[in-house]
């Protein structure tokens, strides 16, 4: 069973289809969801979301909430779940139909601790306007030898050090176990998802699937989108952070490599 994180700001017009998406699968147990002190009434339709659905939908927000994070907010969500597998989903975003029957078939019996796959891009009114394939479609150009050995049973956190091909928090499925040896979500606005992926390749167990899990929405009022400059000097600290804990890890070749290609740093 699973259990779906919502940490919900400024996405009143959106939540409703982020909730619903999630309920559309019995092995959803549970919605743990909480306004991140929105200022567009977000909180009201939280509370009707959960007016709707009490057995599943928990309201975590604060009488009067104030703004901390996605990623605070994430640490919260993730200590209270109930369920031994968490998934995040972002507020303006929704789950496609079937991906946790999917996952829960491919995970049976292994190890696994944390899945991404493929996402669709959709744009305000939910219509399908592009596709991400992990490197098949990459943000930026690998060189050759590196792009073909990405399918070849490369280390998760080698491709990362390129470029986050996973693109962002609802791409990602992980055990809370695995949340508590990386240590949560790190206090960082734009890259608090790469990094947590990041040291998830090193410390956890990865699995790619190739199918489409999520749909990511664009519109005018994407975190990613409010303040580009401020993105690429987090991606540096992220890194600094990265080769603090994993001294050996980073000297490695491999991600020697891949970390020749980051466009950030």
């Amino acid at each position: 069973m699973f259990s779906v994180v919502i940490p919900v700001y400024n996405h009143r017009k959106f939540v409703t289809e982020a909730v619903v998406s999630a309920l559309r699968s019995p092995l959803v147990t549970e919605i743990l969801i909480v306004d991140d002190g929105s200022s567009d009434a977000s909180i009201d339709q939280i509370r009707i979301l959960q007016a709707l659905d009490t057995a599943r939908v928990r309201d975590l927000s604060e009488r009067e909430p104030k703004n901390y994070g996605a990623h605070c907010r994430l640490n919260q969500l993730v200590k209270e779940a109930r369920n031994d597998w968490v998934a995040v989903l972002n507020s303006d975003d929704v789950f496609v139909a079937g991906r946790f029957e999917t996952i829960a078939a491919r995970c049976r019996g292994s190890d696994v601790d944390f899945i991404w796959g493929h996402l669709l891009i959709i744009d305000a009114q939910g219509s399908p306007i592009g596709m991400k394939r992990g490197l098949l479609e990459p943000e930026y150009l690998l060189p050759p030898g590196l792009a073909a050995a990405a399918w070849q049973d490369e280390k998760l956190s080698d491709i990362l050090a390129s470029q986050n091909c996973i693109a962002t928090t609802s791409n990602m499925v992980f055990k809370r176990s695995l949340h508590q040896r990386v240590g949560g979500f790190v206090n960082l606005r734009y890259c608090h998802d790469w990094a947590f992926a990041l040291w998830a390749g090193v410390v956890g167990k990865p699995l790619y699937l190739p199918h489409f899990l999520s749909a990511y929405r664009v519109h005018d009022n994407n975190t990613i989108s409010d303040n580009r400059a401020l993105s690429a000097p987090e991606v540096k600290v992220m890194f600094d952070r990265f080769r603090n804990r994993f001294p050996d890890f980073v000297l490695r070749r491999r991600f020697q490599e891949w970390l020749a290609t980051n466009r950030y740093l």
